[in-house]
């Protein structure tokens, strides 16, 4: 099922001008999202020599007098189709029909070019087009310059980064791509205005046009993809599933639980910087008498400088370093953690996200999976299950998963709901009237729950893929069951393994692509959120934003990614705040991100701090990363340090080839380590958190 977006009705005008631009035949004009060529100075491509509509373009050089040339600042600023950072010295090209992402650090003298995932031969060679003006521009410029000019480029396929240190030189060349129309700032050469409103819905309709084309492509079950505008829109699309659809976030929980604790602490009500151990004593046995263990904090645990591995079977489970010491990516201590806050604040997890959601609006996410259906196992020696004596844990039990549980006891299965007029009622199911196979099924099934006492009974919310199970045991679906997507295998083979029956904070949340949408949105809004968790703080009577990261750099920290051939330059990019990674982009702002990983459903998100735009993908298979860069770059910027992170530590198919296609830098990286011979690498076993 392929489910049509929710986009404006300006979405469809920004579509159907794509004829016109493709039958511009300048490259240059259509890579800037151009319908008709203006000229470039020299002829290039283009037939006409108009220059900036009605001006004639003057030669800017290296030697121009600075007085003599336009502002590049004020260029920018005023400009519709460019919008700032914080301080006002990094600007972002957003065109609705452009080819390609530029951003220009006015304050560093850097400009990073970039084409967006293509989808034509046509359009790659737009863009190609475009990058090489700009190279010959470029050494043009050094050529005419009287005096050595200090300039660092780089060119990987269609990626152009320039560098020129020096402020009037770096001006006068800008203002010489602008006037030479390599560089767009005045919307009148499009189609059509577009507002500053607006701007998100090019990344947008980038991202979303070819979602069908890249489910299909690379034959995924289902995608669902929400985008966040920098004013606050959420906009949905989904192919093979519905807007609605119910995803196992896995790791994507990490952020909203950091997100729980960071407003319990603004609340007052934990300090994220106490030894946790002042709360009481909980955790791991193991960890509990380790030196370590009255030294952890929550700030600690969220940025995973815990020393604690990522499950709690691992044999080196006892950690070999002190806390703070290096980057352990941890399941475990956020577990941990979660003890901790439901002991300080005597609420479940489920029930303090809840709160948070309905604050946020996300109606349709838990910790535990939505089924409508519950189990519950009762001891032997319990009474049978009754209204009167059930009544206080079926009443809970079925406001939170539902309308339907199914009590097991003294091997007969008893089946709870609720009426329409709130009152409970059991009725015992006959072996008889369940089907053997279906009956051996349930049974082995609540064999896999612990035998505790009445009073540690506690309700097991059931599956996704248990739902026909479920079905043949009651004899009807559950009422208000959500519709969950079920993982799928790289073959493509429906995956039947048991996923979480318990709420775990770093990994059990279930979302839709909309809800976590609304997640990332608060993410970017909230000043407290945006301080604790990413490190923006504001600075100076002026009140220019910085961004300072928990763990600054993951270079010398993140032993795993050295061990799997991360190259230090990678490493050197990533840094990770308080729940949540960090990418640093060569324009000095920041992407934060994360991922989930279940195995058969893998998912990412991504923020751009800088525009405060935001995307979400979801996806119910295990070759999802595929698609990653191809949605989340329109909208948040380049991810290649996230995805060869991502691709070599975590085994994710985030960058294809890498493995073997092996950059210069790369196999010095290698050479250093002895291991020049090798060309591939084999990934992780991917884990659940």
């Amino acid at each position: 099922m392929k489910s049509k977006n929710n986009f404006d009705d300006n979405l469809d005008s920004i579509s159907s001008s794509r004829t016109q631009l493709d039958n511009n035949p300048c490259g240059i004009c259509r890579a800037n999202g151009m319908p008709i060529c203006k000229g470039h100075g020299t002829g290039s491509s283009g037939e006409s020599s108009e220059i900036n509509d009605d001006k004639t373009s003057q030669t800017v050089s290296a030697t121009s007098d600075k007085s003599s040339l336009q502002s590049i600042f004020t260029s920018l600023k005023k400009s519709q189709l460019w919008v700032s950072d914080y301080e006002e010295m990094i600007f972002n090209y957003l065109n609705p029909d452009s080819l390609i992402l530029i951003t220009a650090n006015t304050g560093s003298g850097l400009i990073n070019i970039s084409g967006i995932p293509i989808k034509s031969e046509s359009q790659e060679k737009a863009q190609n087009e475009l990058l090489n003006a700009i190279e010959q521009e470029l050494n043009q410029f050094l050529e005419e310059s009287e005096h050595e000019v200090s300039v660092k480029i780089q060119r990987t396929g269609n990626r152009l980064e320039i560098k020129i240190s020096d402020k009037t030189c770096y001006d006068a060349f800008i203002q010489r791509l602008m006037d030479k129309n390599l560089l767009i700032t005045r919307s009148a050469h499009l189609l059509h205005d577009v507002p500053h409103t607006q701007k998100i819905h090019s990344a947008i309709k980038r991202s979303m046009s070819s979602l069908e084309e890249l489910q299909d492509k690379n034959h995924l079950p289902g995608i669902a993809v929400a985008i966040i505008s920098n004013q606050g829109k959420v906009t949905t699309q989904s192919v093979g599933v519905t807007n609605s659809t119910v995803f196992e976030a896995a790791s994507l929980s990490k952020p909203v639980f950091a997100y729980i604790v960071l407003k319990l602490a603004q609340d007052g009500k934990i300090n994220l910087d106490t030894p946790l151990y002042k709360y009481g004593h909980f955790g791991p046995p193991e960890i509990r008498i380790h030196q370590n263990y009255n030294k952890l904090t929550a700030r600690m645990i969220l940025s995973h400088q815990a020393a604690l591995p990522n499950e709690s079977s691992l044999p080196e489970f006892i950690p070999e370093v002190n806390v703070g010491e290096k980057f352990n990516y941890s399941g475990v201590a956020y577990q941990f953690l979660g003890e901790v806050v439901q002991n300080i604040t005597k609420q479940s997890l489920e029930t303090l996200a809840q709160k948070a959601f309905a604050k946020i609006g996300m109606t349709n996410s838990s910790f535990m999976p939505p089924t409508g259906c519950s189990l519950i196992k009762l001891p032997d020696n319990a009474l049978k299950p009754i209204p009167e004596s059930m009544n206080a844990l079926l009443q809970g039990t079925l406001d939170r998963h539902g309308q339907l549980s199914i009590i097991y006891h003294q091997d007969r299965l008893f089946i709870a709901e609720k009426a329409d007029d709130g009152q409970i009622q059991i009725i015992e199911k006959a072996p008889s009237q369940i089907e053997e196979n279906s009956l051996i099924a349930i049974k082995e099934r609540f064999a896999d729950i612990p035998n505790n006492p009445f009073w540690l009974s506690k309700p097991i919310s059931v599956e996704a893929r248990e739902l026909p199970l479920i079905t043949a045991i009651v004899g009807h679906p559950p009422k208000y069951a959500a519709t969950i997507t079920i993982g799928h295998n790289p073959d493509n083979s429906v995956d039947l393994k048991k996923k979480f029956y318990i709420a775990h904070p770093g990994a059990s949340l279930y979302t839709t692509a909309e809800d976590y949408g609304k997640f990332l949105r608060e993410c970017t809004t909230d000043e407290f959120i945006r301080t604790e968790m990413f490190g923006v703080k504001i600075l100076g009577e002026k009140g220019n934003k910085t961004c300072t990261p928990i763990v600054p750099s993951l270079a010398g920290k993140d032993t795993k990614a050295k061990d799997n051939l991360v190259s230090p330059d990678i490493l050197m990019q990533m840094a990770w705040g308080v729940g949540i990674g960090l990418q640093r982009n060569p324009n000095g702002g920041f992407i934060a991100f994360h991922w989930g990983d279940n195995g058969s459903g893998r998912n990412l998100a991504a923020i751009n701090l800088t525009t405060k735009t935001a995307v979400v993908c979801l996806t119910n298979s295990a070759n999802g990363p595929v698609v990653f860069r191809a949605i989340a770059e329109p909208v948040v910027g380049d991810l290649t340090a996230v995805s060869q992170w991502l691709s070599l530590r975590e085994g994710l198919p985030m960058a294809q080839g890498i493995r073997t296609n092996l950059t210069q830098e790369m196999r010095l990286y290698l050479h250093e380590q002895k291991q020049v011979s090798t060309t591939t690498v084999s990934s992780n076993e991917n884990k659940c958190w």
